[in-house]
């Protein structure tokens, strides 16, 4: 990783081997006289080959994290990024002296936005929609991860279909890339995020 440029060569090997081995970055370290095995081996050097193509960390190893929680995530969803949490943040501070809040997440992709809220307020019911049926199934496979009863997810388009339903707040992270900027993107994201998370295919301000 350092011989090809990445910018941070342990970082990249730590997380494909917390993986790999199913444990955390210290253990990593507390186990480093402990060799791998031959199918361990084999699944390392196919995950690095991968990573050298520039495919996201997160892809290679369906993980994601955000807000303290780890997600199921693959190239059909968007990865959850740690700006994004200020979005909980502000969420949260918002509907203090709410009791039991309805809560939108429009574009909900892997679901990590309407399940945060639905556990970090638990009388809240939380609804979460998405264009993308693939990645309705990438949300209710972490809904259950996490055995919210509070949440639903349904597969609608915002920009075509109503939803007969009043909210107290409404969350949302949505494709906001102008087209004419997607050539300026880092190819990380570009070649393997899927599009329709990334741009409106006009301004970026459609949403």
């Amino acid at each position: 990783f350092k011989e090809k440029g990445f910018e941070n060569p342990r970082g990249e090997i730590e997380w494909l081997l917390r993986s790999l081995l199913n444990c955390t970055r210290i253990d990593v370290y507390l186990r480093f006289e402990e060799p791998l095995s031959k199918s361990q081996l084999s699944i390392l050097r196919a995950w690095v080959m991968r990573r050298l193509e520039k495919e996201p960390l997160q892809y290679i190893t369906n993980t994601s994290e955000f807000y303290g929680r780890e997600y199921f995530v693959d190239n059909n969803v968007l990865i959850p990024r740690p700006e994004t949490e200020t979005l909980i943040d502000l969420a949260l501070q918002n509907l203090k002296g709410i009791n039991c809040p309805k809560i939108l997440d429009i574009g909900t992709g892997s679901g990590c936005l309407a399940i945060t809220m639905a556990v970090e307020i638990s009388n809240s019911r939380v609804t979460g929609i998405d264009i993308s049926k693939d990645a309705i199934n990438i949300a209710n496979m972490n809904k259950t991860k996490y055995k919210l009863k509070n949440i639903s997810f349904r597969k609608i388009d915002i920009l075509k279909q109503i939803i007969n339903n009043e909210f107290d707040l409404i969350i949302s992270n949505p494709p906001y890339i102008a087209m004419n900027e997607l050539a300026t993107v880092m190819k990380d994201v570009i070649d393997y995020e899927p599009l329709i998370a990334l741009t409106d295919n006009a301004d970026g301000l459609t949403f």
